[in-house]
């Protein structure tokens, strides 16, 4: 019998430990990801630019294509706003308006860069 009880000790230690390695792990992993929520991509005044001409477009295509494909889908679907988080220049919006024609009556374009952000800005005014 004081071989089981010998045993059940040395398991319980042993969860015991594992218990604590997992705690020290899960604290390690809450750091790793508050620093990748604290991460921001900051555009300088010329990669705005240069996000202007490469992706920009391709960006744009992807969003109106896809917002096609919901259209052709389901036809009775008549967005009233539209909520682009992360917005960059705003070409989900620009291709929102233009498969979605004027069905679209409020939009609201959150971009958290100042660049990207005076940009987009520049090129909704007419």
């Amino acid at each position: 019998m004081k071989a089981d009880e010998k045993e059940e000790e040395e398991v319980s230690k042993t969860i015991d430990v594992d218990s604590e390695d997992s705690k020290n792990k899960s604290q390690t992993q809450a750091k790793s990801e508050k620093a990748k929520q604290e991460f921001q991509l900051n555009y300088t005044r010329e990669a705005s630019i240069g996000y202007l001409y490469k992706k920009m477009p391709y960006n744009y295509f992807v969003y109106k294509r896809i917002f096609s494909e919901i259209e052709k889908r389901l036809p009775k679907f008549q967005p009233k706003t539209m909520l682009d988080f992360g917005a960059g220049l705003g070409s989900s919006l620009w291709a929102a308006h233009h498969v979605f024609e004027d069905k679209v009556e409020r939009v609201a374009a959150v971009e958290p860069n100042v660049n990207m952000r005076k940009l987009g800005k520049f090129l909704a005014t007419d």
